[in-house]
C-alpha cells in the first residue's frame, strides 16, 4: 500500500493493483457506525481508556482516514475493532457482514435455543454497548422469540429495567450486587459465580 501526497494530487491511500489477496470477509460483532455519537471513537474510546480530548483526536483521525481512501464508510458495522473494517473493506476490498448472524448460522444457534430448557449467557458489563449486535444480546432476542427462560450473568448491570422488561423470562445475575464492592467482585468472581450457579441448581 502506498501513501501519495503532493500539492496537486492531495493525500490518498492506494492499494497496489498487483496485490494478490484471498477473498476477505470481515465479521463485525457490533453494529456501530464509524463516526458520530454511536461511532467507534465516542463509544469505545472511553471504554479503552481514552480521554475526552483523545476521543476528539481519534474521531478526527477516522474522518481523515475515510477521506484519504476516498470512500464513505460511515455505515453500520464499520466502527468495530478500532474501525479495522475500514482498512479491510475500504482499502483491501473485503466484504463486511454481521458477525453474530454468520456465527449463529455455523453453530445453528436457533436450533439449539429451541431445544434448550434454560439458557445461560454472559458479558462482563451489561450496558448500552451490549445492544449493538453483541452475541449475548442477540441470544436474548432468540430466547424471547421462542419463549425460553434465560439467565444473563454479568459482572455489572447498567441497563434500566425499562430496557430489560422487553425480554420476557429474563433474569439478570449481577456479580457486583452480591459482592461488598467492585474490587471484591473482581477478586472473588469465582466465588460469586458459584453462588449464582448454585442458586440456579437449587431452584431447578
Amino acid at each position: 500500500i502506498t501513501w501519495n501526497e503532493s500539492p496537486a494530487v492531495g493525500k490518498k491511500i492506494v492499494a497496489p493493483k498487483s496485490l494478490k489477496l484471498p477473498k476477505i470477509i470481515c465479521l463485525s460483532d457490533v453494529e456501530n457506525k464509524l463516526l458520530g455519537k454511536q461511532g467507534s471513537a465516542q463509544i469505545y474510546g472511553p471504554q479503552k481508556g481514552a480521554s475526552k480530548q483523545e476521543v476528539v483526536l481519534i474521531e478526527s483521525a477516522l474522518k481523515n482516514f475515510q477521506k484519504v481512501i476516498g470512500k464513505n464508510l460511515n455505515k453500520k458495522f464499520y466502527g468495530a475493532s478500532g474501525a479495522l473494517p475500514v482498512a479491510l473493506c475500504g482499502v483491501l476490498g473485503g466484504k463486511i457482514k454481521k458477525g453474530t448472524d454468520e456465527i449463529f448460522k455455523i453453530i445453528k444457534a436457533e436450533t439449539l435455543v429451541k431445544k434448550a430448557g434454560l439458557i445461560l449467557t454472559s458479558e462482563g458489563c451489561l450496558d448500552g454497548q451490549s445492544l449493538f449486535g453483541k452475541a449475548p444480546f442477540e441470544i436474548l432476542k432468540l430466547a424471547k422469540k421462542h419463549n425460553k427462560q434465560i439467565v444473563f450473568i454479568c459482572g455489572k448491570n447498567k441497563l434500566k429495567n425499562s430496557v430489560l422488561k422487553r425480554y420476557t423470562n429474563l433474569k439478570v445475575a449481577e456479580l457486583c450486587a452480591l459482592a461488598e464492592n467492585e474490587n471484591d467482585s473482581f477478586v472473588n468472581a469465582k466465588v460469586y459465580l458459584k453462588k449464582v450457579l448454585g442458586d440456579l441448581y437449587e431452584k431447578s
